[in-house]
């Protein structure tokens, strides 16, 4: 006893021809869909073909800033943060206090220094890692690092973001 109504029309799922014609026009739409998301996925692959900064959140060290003139974001350098990546870099490459050190290390310095992320958060060990192994900082954007898996586990749907092994530098 539902109808569904839409813009154009009401249906009636109890009539035959309305229920095969709303069968009809789902197909269409789910089609439609489809090729909506596989454009939006090649104009990403676009920006980030041209060198546009794909992420929502800058990595540390940078803010994103609007290409003027055309689509997209950059990112740009703050000088600050920049010289605390320098330091970070330097302390993994050439040691403390005559000594090697590692993430944790650094991490402990920062946080003993007062300085934290962008999100106001302590460095963690895993935070420096992965700063001293992004390629932004050697000038590259990265896209497709991760894609978005779903997967039907104790009958629900559920959503994984492994590492990708060919993401585009």
């Amino acid at each position: 006893g539902t109808l569904i109504v839409t813009p154009d029309k009401t249906y009636d799922p109890a009539d035959d021809s309305d229920s095969e014609f709303f069968e009809i026009k789902l197909f269409f739409s789910r089609r439609e869909y489809s090729m909506i998301k596989k454009r939006m996925q090649r104009g990403r692959l676009a920006s980030a073909m041209d060198g546009c900064y794909m992420g929502s959140r800058p990595v540390y060290g940078y803010e994103r800033v609007k290409l003027t003139g055309r689509k997209g974001w950059s990112l740009k350098v703050v000088p600050e943060k920049a010289a605390i990546v320098r330091a970070v870099y330097d302390w993994y490459a050439h040691g403390m206090d005559g000594r090697d050190v590692g993430a944790a290390v650094i991490a402990d310095r920062l946080n003993s220094m007062g300085l934290t992320t962008d999100l106001g958060h302590p460095f963690e060990p895993s935070y420096i890692r992965h700063m001293l192994q992004n390629p932004t900082y050697t000038g590259k954007i990265q896209w497709n690092q991760r894609k978005t898996q779903y997967a039907i586990q104790d009958g629900r749907r559920v959503k994984s973001r492994p590492r990708c092994d060919d993401p585009i530098l």
